[in-house]
């Protein structure tokens, strides 16, 4: 796929060696973990380089700060107007490279290099840049889509499996968004492993940057309608530490269920979505502990989506290709949460 979605240029290639840039004027920015892949000796091609450990405690201030003196040494000899700055890893590391970008000087160039397929179909793309503070999720950010992304094969495909799995929610989430052919093709996957999921990552970043182009800013709350199985999920990725692509996918199927329960999906819309051959890929919700309906009350309120201590926005599903944006009290959703998994 070759194309341009919101000024960002998208490019599939198969290899690492055929990713052309300006490499005097670009700083790479990578994940120390592909240092462990074929992706060494590319990355130790690289004239200006700087490894980082992936990660949420890579998005602090500190460590944000720390990185900076760093790039302030490496770069200083590059004109800003030709300098460049490359992330090569996963969501962790784009998050943080792209507001690194949008903040130096002001602005520098920016490439996505994402390598790991969550990261392909989902964080590289949209412009959404951020750092944590503590422990509450991208509370400092900028919006910075970046010049160009590289999809490349040869990358994605050398990930373990369990990534394939991990981003495998985001495919099914947007799929169930967009709806028709999308739908259709994530709804029927028999099998799951990195073939499918490249076969599918085209339509799926489409589809992503349909929804984009018509908030761009996340000025309307339409852009909001991506947050579809996030709500509980963040509160798995902030209590158990469960991975990013894990816990949306365990927040989507409680979202479905909520639906369902709230008389928004049908009966029937309910039963084709949950028996799909596609569904069975999503995670079970199971707890290494018991989250209390306290802690997950007090989790729930550090979402960026609450609109009061009682209120919070939340994306229903009404249909495949049907999403709904709207409060609900907290204390429903506790109680919800509460019946569902804790009696």
């Amino acid at each position: 796929m070759t194309g341009t979605s919101n000024k960002t240029k998208i490019q599939t290639i198969q290899k690492l060696s055929q990713l052309k840039l300006d490499l005097p004027n670009c700083v790479f920015i990578y994940d120390k973990n592909l240092l462990k892949t074929s992706a060494k000796k590319w990355i130790q091609s690289c004239p200006i380089s700087l490894g980082v450990v992936a990660g949420e405690e890579l998005k602090t201030i500190q460590s944000f700060e720390k990185v900076l003196v760093q790039v302030f040494k490496l770069a200083s000899h590059i004109e800003l107007s030709r300098l460049t700055f490359v992330s090569v890893g996963g969501g962790s590391v784009g998050d943080f490279v792209g507001f690194l970008a949008s903040v130096y000087k002001r602005g520098a160039g920016l490439v996505h290099v994402p390598s790991t397929w969550l990261a392909a179909v989902d964080s590289a793309h949209g412009g959404k840049t951020a750092l944590n503070i503590q422990s509450y999720k991208n509370q400092i950010g900028t919006f910075y889509p970046a010049q160009k992304i590289f999809l490349v094969e040869e990358l994605l495909k050398s990930q373990p499996t369990e990534r394939v799995f991990e981003a495998y929610p985001e495919f099914f989430k947007i799929a169930l968004i967009e709806g028709g052919v999308l739908w259709k093709k994530v709804s029927q996957v028999k099998k799951l492993d990195h073939s499918v999921l490249w076969k599918l990552l085209p339509a799926a970043i489409q589809a992503k940057y349909k929804v984009v182009a018509k908030d761009p800013f996340e000025k309307t709350g339409l852009r909001a309608h991506l947050n579809l199985g996030h709500t509980l999920g963040h509160v798995f990725e902030s209590v158990q530490k469960t991975p990013h692509g894990i816990a949306v996918g365990q927040g989507l199927q409680w979202a479905i269920h909520l639906s369902y329960q709230q008389g928004l999906l049908s009966a029937e819309k309910f039963r084709e979505i949950v028996f799909s051959t596609g569904y069975q890929f999503l995670p079970q919700v199971q707890f290494e502990e018991k989250i209390t309906s306290s802690i997950f009350l007090k989790t729930l309120l550090k979402d960026k989506k609450m609109t009061s201590a009682s209120e919070v926005y939340f994306i229903f599903v009404t249909a495949p290709g049907k999403t709904l944006r709207k409060k609900i009290s907290t204390q429903e959703l506790t109680d919800f949460y509460k019946d569902t998994f804790l009696d």
